[in-house]
Parts: structure tokens; sequence; C-alpha cells
């Protein structure tokens, strides 16, 4: 019968995944699912995975999507620095 406490899946997000062990930095839903399937042998899809950590009130986080062309320097040197406030305009 599958058991896996709520208490273990939390406590195994908070922990955070070992590298030399998992080879991840940080869990996915995808190495969540296969650390259940490791642990307890019972395959689940990452939905039901997402639905669990939902549960918990764990919210999933994710970095904004970046252009694969995107320059950093080049932003940079676009941006242009105007007055920081209205009352410096009317000043000069």
């Amino acid at each position: 019968m599958f058991a896996m406490t709520p208490w273990w899946l939390s406590g195994c997000v908070r922990q955070g995944p070992a590298p030399e062990r998992h080879k991840v930095v940080r869990w996915r839903l995808i190495d969540l699912r296969d650390e259940i399937a490791r642990e307890f042998g019972v395959l689940m899809h990452e939905r039901t995975v997402d639905k669990r950590m939902a549960h918990l009130h764990f919210a999933r986080v994710s970095a904004p999507p970046r252009h694969p062309g995107q320059d950093a320097a080049a932003q940079e040197a676009h941006k242009t620095y105007g007055p920081r406030c209205p009352q410096a305009i009317s000043a000069t």
C-alpha cells in the first residue's frame, strides 16, 4: 500500500536535493516524481505531484523566460536615465 505521508514530501522539498545523490540542484516536479518512485515504488504523473504540492501550500517557482539572443550589456547600454522627478525639470 502507498504510504507517502505529507510530512515526508514537505520534508524532502524543504531539505532540498543532495546534488551528489540526486544529480540536480533544485527540485522539479519530474525530479520529485522520480524520488517518490525510488522511495515508495509508486509511479505518479507529475500533475499529481503538483496537486500534492499545492495541497501542502508549496508554490511553483520558475524563472521568467529569457530570449537566447538576449545581451545584458547591450540592454544596459541602451537604458536612458532621465530626471528623477518632474520638479527637477521645472527647477532648471
